[in-house]
């Protein structure tokens, strides 16, 4: 055995011997790690996996130098970017300078080890987005969102030209804060981790067009139907977002990640953690996911029992998650692989994973950056908690280093072969392939090309029944970029008996939908009884791209095909805005969208005879019977005005004119459950998806009104109506934690406020009103950060800001959530977050005011 190797080993030995001859009761202290640079050897034997998993150097300083990603051209060359300028000393001096660089490494004798590189581009400023196609290699680097296509003509590993491709724009962010992870979908787009926009590629010649982003960082994560799995260091979140693609708005679920997901189990003490000691255990190893980056979804067939499984690398803790993707009817869920442990750790506290990704030999390949200090300048400054944590380890000692690993198992890796130049068939062929990489290589090769000749094998592969579903899929989106698919193609594959297929077919129609193809439309409407979930997800998300009513229908008939699925009520609920936004509604929820349906019923039975099927007013004779309740103030905005009308009826002139008999009839007779449904089905429908009446909101404006026996007016119901967006616009809010609390009162419902960290009691949201005012009623809506609403809350107010007196308190229940105010008069208003969640920021989207100024 190796020296370096043998002892390593023993002084593992030595560790757990000292650890088992703890006293009872005393906390295990993981052992301290060292913080010396290793040689790969001795690395290597730092290394726990699971039983059947072995780890293989791939390649190591000096031929590599700050590796911060990998990846594979059409002949599975491995190109790395190196950000070799990156933290060099504890101040990050130099850092900006145009030094990094793009290398390609060559493995000469086949042994799986690198030998040589070569410089594939140099002088760039700490390069972070890399995309090998056919003809070249797209580049993107930092503080700016420019692409450029490098070109190699002679293949010899270093590219002799550039094409800027996008001008782009200067980007001043801390470069931990900028876009990375450059990739090719599986329907043709070009996706990152935060840009907010998709690129299309044909040629040379890049369109985009808005899909909706949330703060995410380093690596983007994409499974075998195209689904993205992103992450947030600075949030501390390690997946999220993938319950559905980015082209229809956010989503998520509480229980998406499993009880104690966050939680995690180094192998050695981490006390270099940016959150300080509150993110340190009793062991004195780090408590929680913190470094979340660098995450992928397995799909090679090197390791079959990982196929589909997600892999985030936690820098921070020296670890690798491993979690399994599991669908919980419709809801994807994370569980931890390997329960109370890691798949991998490391005591050497330089093993830096930043990037995994499937290989073209179906193999995990993880990239190390092999530093000391991981976190960027802005973190280790003058004062902050980690300088002389990382002064005391000596970490900022070791720079200009960086290993890749490869993670196979009982089968070695083969390299795969060269495709760049193959024949048309060979690429079919690969289409049908076990290991996910090929399949997206041929995908891009072919549509790159956009080689005709390539349309009648791929067609024939669509609709070949004994070919594996996945390789169906691809051929059904390689068509899709040849810009050869049928309306005949997507016909056949809506029929196809893998739900995956079909899933993929509902996406690819939306071009023909958007067109009105009728036949289309006829056959989507089909599935609106498809025994799967996952289908009846992706219908009711794609079903936004038509304008028939039939359609809209459609979209509710779903919810009763799988009644109480949140998903699916998520999906219905977002989709029933159209296509003109990505915004969801936010609390239509499988509950609230029951209430519609209801309501409906409802109204069509009593209502419709003064207002109108359509909401605009009945007339008769000439006589107009009700007044309009599309853009009425009474529906739009709180619901407070309209319970009150409702449930006690309402007379006089109404908006300059006295309609039909110049009453409205009081309804309180029927119960609140009659009344919620009712209102929420007006107000989604004609009141801009003003959101949901709960019945419980009727029972209490019922029970504040129980002795009035008199219509109201107009006038009487002035203070339970939304203050204007011009009034609210003059309020001065502050926030205790996150930045820019105005961002929830700019009248923008894709801005919020939010905490930027799980929430946490304590959390406050403030507000000057800059003049005396009585509320009724604070409303505050997460919008489309569905699950950021507070768990609790504290509402107080105050005269001089000083001097405070509390006004409500509860708790939080869906994304919209409503308080009922009774104070008299108040300058200053502050909500304090009461509840705790270990995955969900708060965030306020829009908060609304009722009630009236004072003079």
């Amino acid at each position: 055995m190796p020296q370096p190797l043998l002892i390593a080993r023993l002084i593992a030995f030595l560790s757990a011997c000292s650890l088992a001859a703890q006293a009872p009761g005393e906390a295990a202290r993981k052992p301290e790690g060292t913080t010396a640079p290793q040689s790969p050897q001795a690395q290597l034997a730092s290394f726990a996996l699971p039983p059947g998993y072995r780890a293989q150097l791939v390649a190591a300083e000096p031929l590599l130098c700050e590796p911060v990603l990998c990846t594979f051209d059409g002949d599975g060359r491995l190109y790395v970017a190196e950000m070799t300028t990156y933290m060099q000393d504890i101040d990050g001096t130099g850092e900006d300078e145009p030094k990094g660089r793009i290398s390609v490494l060559f493995d000469d004798d086949g042994d799986g080890r690198m030998d040589r590189r070569t410089t594939f581009a140099d002088g760039l400023v700490l390069p972070r987005l890399l995309l090998p196609l056919d003809d070249g290699v797209l580049v993107g680097e930092t503080y700016t969102t420019a692409l450029w296509l490098y070109r190699d003509a002679d293949r010899d590993g270093v590219a002799e030209s550039k094409e800027r491709l996008r001008e782009g724009k200067r980007d001043g962010r801390n470069l931990e804060h900028q876009d990375s992870a450059l990739t090719w979908g599986i329907d043709n787009w070009l996706y990152t981790a935060m840009s907010g926009e998709r690129l299309r590629l044909r040629g040379n010649e890049l369109t985009s067009e808005p899909v909706s982003s949330e703060f995410a960082q380093w690596g983007l994560a994409v499974d075998d139907l195209g689904r993205q799995f992103f992450a947030s260091a600075g949030g501390e979140r390690p997946a999220y977002g993938f319950q559905r693609h980015p082209r229809y708005g956010r989503a998520g679920f509480d229980g998406e990640l499993a009880p104690g997901f966050t939680t995690v189990y180094p192998a050695v003490a981490t006390p270099d953690v940016q959150g300080g000691a509150g993110r340190i255990g009793d062991d004195g190893a780090l408590n929680h996911m913190t470094g979340c980056c660098g995450q992928s979804i397995y799909r090679g067939d090197l390791l079959p029992d990982c196929r589909g499984d997600y892999f985030v690398c936690e820098p921070v803790g020296r670890l690798v998650r491993r979690a399994k993707v599991r669908d919980a009817g419709g809801k994807l869920v994370l569980d931890n692989a390997h329960p109370g442990a890691e798949f991998m750790t490391s005591t050497d506290m330089n093993f830096r994973p930043v990037w995994s990704t499937t290989g073209p030999d179906g193999a995990l390949w993880l990239v190390d950056m092999y530093r000391g200090i991981i976190q960027e300048g802005n973190w280790v400054k003058d004062g902050s908690y980690l300088r002389p944590v990382v002064a005391r380890l000596g970490l900022d000692a070791n720079v200009a280093r960086g290993r890749i690993w490869r993670i196979v198992g009982a089968r070695e890796a083969a390299p795969a072969p060269a495709r760049l130049r193959a024949p048309v068939a060979e690429l079919i062929a690969d289409l049908r392939h076990e290991n996910g990489w090929r399949r997206d290589n041929a995908q891009k090769l072919l549509v790159r090309r956009g080689d005709a000749s390539a349309v009648p094998g791929v067609r024939a592969l669509l609709i070949d029944a004994a070919a594996p579903p996945l390789g169906r899929v691809h051929a059904l989106w390689t068509l899709e970029g040849l810009d050869a698919l049928t309306r005949d193609d997507v016909l056949g594959a809506l029929r196809d008996r893998d739900p995956g297929v079909r899933g993929a077919a509902i996406r690819a129609s939306e071009t023909l939908l958007r067109a009105g193809d009728a036949r289309v439309r006829g056959a989507l409407l089909g599935l609106v009884r498809d025994p799967d979930v996952q289908v009846a997800i992706q219908l009711a998300l794609s079903l936004r791209f038509s304008a028939e009513s039939s359609v809209k229908e459609a979209i509710l008939a779903l919810l009763g095909q799988h009644p109480q699925n949140e998903v699916v009520a998520a999906a219905c609920r977002d989709s029933l805005r159209g296509e003109a936004s990505d915004a969801p509604v936010a609390d239509l929820d499988a509950a609230g969208l029951a209430l519609v349906q209801e309501g409906k019923t409802h109204y069509l039975q009593l209502c419709v005879a003064c207002h109108g099927v359509d909401g605009k007013g009945a007339k008769v004779s000439g006589l107009d019977l009700g007044p309009p309740l599309v853009g009425s103030p009474r529906v739009r905005g709180s619901a407070g005005a309209m319970l009150r009308i409702v449930l006690h009826g309402l007379t006089g002139p109404v908006d300059g004119k006295v309609w039909g008999g110049g009453v409205m009839a009081p309804q309180g007779a029927q119960d609140d459950r009659y009344l919620a449904a009712v209102a929420s089905y007006v107000r989604t429908v004609f009141g801009e998806f003003a959101g949901i009446v709960a019945p419980d909101q009727v029972a209490a404006v019922r029970a504040a009104t129980k002795g009035r026996t008199a219509m109201w007016t107009l006038a009487e119901l002035a203070p339970h109506l939304e203050l204007p967006r011009a009034v609210v616009a003059q309020f001065t809010p502050s926030a205790s934690h996150g930045a820019d609390p105005k961002a929830a009162l700019d009248g923008d419902a894709k801005s919020r406020f939010s905490t930027d960290t799980p929430m946490q009691p304590g959390m406050w949201w403030q507000v000057d009103l800059g003049a005396d005012f009585a509320l009724t009623e604070l409303a505050l809506d997460a919008g489309a950060s569905s699950n950021d609403f507070p768990r609790g809350y504290r509402v107080d107010t105050s005269l001089d800001g000083a001097t405070w007196q509390e006004a409500a308190q509860g708790e939080g229940q869906r994304a919209r959530v409503v308080i009922p105010l009774a104070v008299a008069r108040a300058r200053h208003l502050r909500v304090e977050q009461t509840g705790t969640s270990e995955q969900w920021y708060w965030s306020i989207h829009e908060a609304a005011f009722c009630g009236q100024r004072l003079r």
